[in-house]
């Protein structure tokens, strides 16, 4: 789902988002998965802003050699305040998935995955 959106195919994203909805798995596993590639590319985010290389961003971190160009891509075309801010939409899904905030957890991650993909609704 996050690779999907992060290449920017919003709609196989919202497809698989809406069928892990369908059989039932629960949004707090999406979150995670989410959560850990967003404050992933934060920090190489902001290494990236400090050193301009992306080889530096990466070192470190094991990235499948498919992953590379689209991580590339997204480092490339972003900043590590967008990550940030993305980091805080997803702790409100985590609090609407535990009924802590009124709101569709499920909707909310569908407006993120649009955000990662550089969609709007409006």
């Amino acid at each position: 789902v996050f690779d999907c959106a992060l290449d920017g195919d919003l709609k196989r994203a919202s497809r698989m988002l809406y069928g892990l909805q369908r059989e039932g798995q629960p949004i707090i596993l999406i979150l995670s998965l989410c959560a850990k590639e967003v404050r992933l590319l934060a920090k190489m985010s902001a290494v990236f802003a400090l050193n301009k290389s992306i080889e530096a961003a990466m070192q470190g971190v094991y990235i499948f050699p498919k992953r590379k160009a689209l991580l590339t891509k997204a480092l490339l075309n972003s900043n590590a305040y967008h990550w940030q801010q993305l980091l805080k939409q997803l702790l409100i899904v985590d609090k609407m998935s535990k009924g802590l905030q009124p709101g569709d957890p499920w909707a909310m991650m569908q407006l993120i995955l649009a955000t990662i993909a550089g969609k709007t609704y409006l």
